[in-house]
């Protein structure tokens, strides 16, 4: 760590370390809509329309917000010997910030999230269910070699955390109420949507040594195929899940116009922006899946 950065005051250097490795305002929307779809779906299968109290629904987008970035800090954490091998000039490697200092924050936050869960036993201990699982994350499943060769089974192992984040998000609602099992078609297409946002932005023109690239480990088609059917899956389960709702039908049309308007993009792309154009396409699709809950959730409530 470099004199300057070590005299850095510790708000300035974690500001740039949001601003490269955790961008506030994107997390923060995607928070938001995320949190927002689990919770107006969950509501509206359990009572046949939409009743967020504010404080829950406050509380939910917080501890989404905050696991995600404990997500990041524990990617810090065992990418770290990667991370100084061949990407130095991310910020921990580089000395902006200190695998500590990160850990302090992370457990700052949960301490916030553990009070902002207190009055709801059952999200309680779907919090803590969920950090067990993101513990074993951090030790890759005590299974840290035989992953990383294997790319795609390391991805398909990490990703139910996305249904853990599911559960605690959607407990603010059936929480002290009734789980609704039809929220498990809501759970399927975030799985899915996990999957699309990580191999949407593994995607390199050109090998990087250590960076996983999807493209290179399966082929580009390969990848583009895999992508495509699992957007379309996810809109699937999203159709599924809002079928009891009125005005279900909206979603497939949505979703419709979508995979023609947009998903040939994939094969639009050039060598020079083929990384923007996969990581692009992929979450546009995700947030456009969980806006397209948000609308019929809506309309559903606005006819009830």
């Amino acid at each position: 760590m470099t004199t300057l950065k070590c005299r850095q005051p510790f708000n300035k250097r974690f500001a740039q370390y949001l601003k490269e490795r955790f961008a506030p305002l994107e997390y923060g929307f995607l928070s938001l809509i995320f949190s927002l779809a689990g919770l107006c779906l969950s509501s509206s299968l359990r009572l046949g329309t939409l009743s967020l109290p504010l404080q829950s629904t406050l509380s939910s987008m917080a501890v989404t917000l905050f696991m995600f970035f404990q997500l990041r800090v524990i990617d810090e954490h065992k990418d770290n010997e990667n991370d100084c091998l061949y990407l130095p000039e991310r910020p921990v490697p580089r000395g902006l910030i200190s695998l500590n200092e990160l850990k302090i924050v992370g457990l700052s936050l949960l301490a916030i999230q553990i009070t902002l869960c207190l009055a709801n036993k059952t999200t309680l201990l779907l919090l803590a269910l969920s950090f067990g699982y993101m513990g074993l994350m951090a030790r890759e499943f005590f299974a840290g070699p035989y992953l990383a060769r294997r790319p795609m089974v390391y991805m398909l192992v990490h990703m139910p955390v996305m249904l853990f984040i599911d559960l605690v998000i959607t407990s603010f609602d059936f929480g002290l109420s009734r789980f609704d099992p039809r929220l498990l078609y809501f759970f399927a297409a975030s799985f899915l949507s996990g999957v699309i946002v990580e191999m949407g932005r593994k995607i390199l023109p050109r090998p990087k040594a250590g960076i996983t690239s999807y493209n290179h480990v399966l082929g580009l088609k390969a990848v583009t195929i895999w992508l495509q059917l699992c957007i379309v899956l996810a809109q699937v389960c999203l159709c599924l899940a809002l079928a009891p709702l009125s005005f279900s039908w909206l979603a497939i049309v949505a979703f419709l116009v979508f995979d023609v308007f947009v998903l040939p993009g994939y094969g639009k792309a050039t060598q020079q922006t083929l990384s923007k154009v996969f990581a692009g396409l992929s979450n546009l699709s995700v947030l456009f899946g969980y806006v397209t809950v948000l609308m019929v959730t809506l309309i559903n409530y606005l006819v009830h």
